[in-house]
């Protein structure tokens, strides 16, 4: 059922802070009754297994637990068991006159060799308290002192017990922000985490985008390269159409320059006939004058006969 409130030296609540307090019977967790469920609460073995065996569940997040799923402290957190093994009790006998502080580790080697009587109470000075009692309790350093009683033989152990009581609760208080700050650093991993996927996210959608971009471009690229050749081959066209044009026009001047030439000799051919002409003319002229010459000369040689007649 653990340790007793009354027995403990730590601060109740931080205690409560590092969990090393039974959720059930509120008392602080022995290391060897101490037992961890799957989901990470620990409880004592005697307080939990009744709530376990009749509800199968965790008493603090009510997940479900098998008396098989738990496990002892000591196999399933070694860093827990030695924290509780290091918190600082009292002697069971505290309530008799034992003035032991320690560790709870050391707790069952000095109950088992203390020497203040279970079931005693201290012995105030001056009461009526059975002398004999009385000086069984006294230690002979106490007597050699004059102390009406004593439960230690060395003053400074209990000195130092507080001291390293309070140095104890201060290492508590360090692992309790400790704790924290693991818990802190957990949540700075998993928002770095977090950060890390949202950049690999950003990354992998800008390279995305870039890739689509590029995509984009080289289908751009792609048809300006196809209206580029398409343009060539107009050109090329106009450039041949343009050469077909100017050999037409060479044709064409070559057609003028001919048909001039053909002009100038229809011209002089028709120069030509009106000079045959004129020299058939001439040469009909001549024919008749002939004629006429002949005739004449024929009618100038006739006899002279002939002319009476």
């Amino acid at each position: 059922m653990g340790i007793e409130a009354e027995r403990v030296v730590h601060d109740r609540a931080l205690l409560e802070i590092v969990e090393l307090v039974c959720p059930i019977c509120g008392n602080l967790l022995s290391p060897e009754d101490t037992v961890e469920t799957p989901c990470g609460h620990l409880f004592c073995s005697a307080c939990v297994a009744p709530f376990i065996t009749s509800h199968s569940k965790c008493p603090q997040d009510l997940s479900q637990v098998q008396m098989t799923d738990l496990k002892p402290v000591k196999e399933s957190n070694t860093y827990v068991y030695r924290m509780l093994g290091r918190s600082l009790v009292r002697c069971v006998r505290h309530g008799d006159g034992c003035n032991w502080v320690g560790e709870l580790s050391e707790a069952a080697a000095h109950s088992s060799q203390c020497s203040v009587p279970a079931g005693q109470r201290l012995v105030v000075p001056g009461s009526s308290t059975d002398e004999s009692l009385l000086a069984s309790l006294i230690c002979p350093r106490g007597r050699e002192r004059g102390e009406d009683i004593c439960f230690s033989c060395d003053e400074k152990n209990f000195q130092i017990a507080i001291l390293r009581s309070e140095v104890d609760q201060k290492v508590m208080e360090i692992e309790a922000l400790m704790l924290k700050l693991s818990e802190i650093s957990k949540e700075n991993e998993e928002k770095s985490k977090q950060v890390m996927e949202m950049q690999q996210m950003m990354e992998m959608q800008k390279e995305t985008e870039i890739g689509m971009l590029r995509s984009d471009v080289d289908k751009k690229i792609m048809e300006n390269g196809e209206l580029m050749l398409k343009l060539a081959e107009s050109l090329k066209e106009k450039e041949e159409k343009c050469e077909q044009a100017v050999e037409m026009q060479q044709d064409v001047d070559k057609l003028r320059d001919d048909w001039e030439l053909m002009l100038e000799l229809a011209e002089s051919l028709k120069e030509n006939e009106e000079k045959c002409k004129q020299v058939m003319e001439m040469q009909q002229g001549i024919e008749k004058l002939r004629d006429r010459w002949k005739a004449h000369t024929s009618y100038s040689n006739r006899p002279s006969g002939c002319e009476g007649s």
